[in-house]
């Protein structure tokens, strides 16, 4: 295991102001023209801004950071930044959607919800939606392999497996339900742009309240289930308490349905070190204590005790690291008998 490397106090301050330039940058669109390289007098007159600022600002970057390329006073982002999810959305996700938290911590720290209120999530769906959260494949390979045709996705997003399986399937109905409205939105209008708006139901609202949304009939139609990073917002204060209540809950609406939770393994407060390669997942962990969802169990064996205390049965269990997230695919039966 390499120990991860320490920031001495004026790197915690060079990334705070680095945090706030790719800010700025990303929301002013400005990433878009460095990725074809351009000048920072030309980039600085294109928009009004202060040369000798701007210049300023990507010498910082470039510095300080492995963001930028530079060629003389021409700047470029570096390959390694090549695709949006590889830097626009982690802007977006981590800086822009969540920075507010940050920026006013003494409230977050005392209030009931923490920093839930100050997360922007406009610039989350926005984000989320252009990348479009790309489906697990071992959850598609599964649904498709045993001709699943009624899923119920909680934690939606902007639905993307649903509307890809209703895609290729055209027996197959799809619900989906999220609390962020602008995600359900954005959904909505790809379902109907798609053709598919009559067989993929996309619901506005917390996913604890889905047996207040749906009929009887409609949850009786339903297959199986997945919770793609939505199990692990419910560890508030370490405890496992929220996340198996709530699968009580889904076994007594879906008794017997299997679910397929797609989830990560959690590190901060979790060990007490932590491989330098899962930073990625310590600073999820952050936004997941700011926001007042906890941090999920750092294992199997931590994860296997939740379905247990939620009368669950654990049946597969797929792992893998991907982008510094150690991610897993846990197939599980609800409780009760169908």
């Amino acid at each position: 295991m390499t120990p991860a490397r320490k920031l001495d106090l004026l790197g915690a301050v060079a990334g705070f102001y680095a945090g706030h330039l790719v800010a700025h940058l990303q929301s002013a669109g400005l990433f878009a023209q460095l990725r074809n390289g351009i000048d920072a007098n030309e980039l600085a007159d294109q928009h009004g801004y202060d040369r000798e600022l701007l210049h300023g600002v990507l010498e910082f970057l470039y510095q300080q950071t492995d963001l930028l390329d530079r060629d003389g006073s021409c700047y470029r982002v570096a390959a390694a930044y090549d695709s949006d999810y590889a830097l626009e959305f982690t802007i977006d996700k981590y800086v822009r959607s969540y920075g507010q938290c940050f920026a006013d911590l003494e409230k977050s720290l005392r209030a009931p919800n923490l920093g839930r209120s100050f997360v922007r999530r406009d610039v989350e769906a926005a984000a989320y939606h252009r990348v479009q959260s790309p489906p697990n494949p071992v959850v598609m390979e599964i649904v498709e392999r045993d001709g699943i045709r009624s899923l119920l996705d909680v934690g939606c997003g902007p639905a993307t497996m649903l509307r890809q399986l209703a895609q290729r399937n055209t027996d197959f109905i799809g619900w989906g339900i999220d609390e962020n409205r602008h995600m359900c939105a954005a959904a909505r209008r790809a379902a109907r742009k798609e053709g598919i708006g009559a067989r993929v139901h996309i619901l506005h609202g917390d996913a604890r309240g889905i047996g207040r949304r749906m009929t009887r009939a409609q949850r009786s139609s339903v297959e199986a289930l997945q919770s793609k990073g939505l199990l692990n917002e419910l560890f508030r204060n370490g405890s496992a308490e929220g996340a198996a209540q709530y699968l009580r809950q889904l076994a007594a609406l879906f008794p017997g349905r299997t679910m397929f939770v797609v989830d990560y393994y959690g590190v901060l407060t979790r060990l007490e070190e932590f491989d330098s390669k899962y930073q990625h997942t310590v600073i999820h962990d952050l936004i997941q204590l700011v926001t007042a969802q906890g941090v999920p169990p750092p294992d199997l064996e931590g994860w296997a005790a939740v379905y247990d205390a939620g009368g669950c049965d654990l049946e597969r269990a797929y792992e893998g690291d991907s982008q510094g997230i150690r991610w897993f695919v846990h197939v599980i039966r609800l409780g009760g008998e169908r």
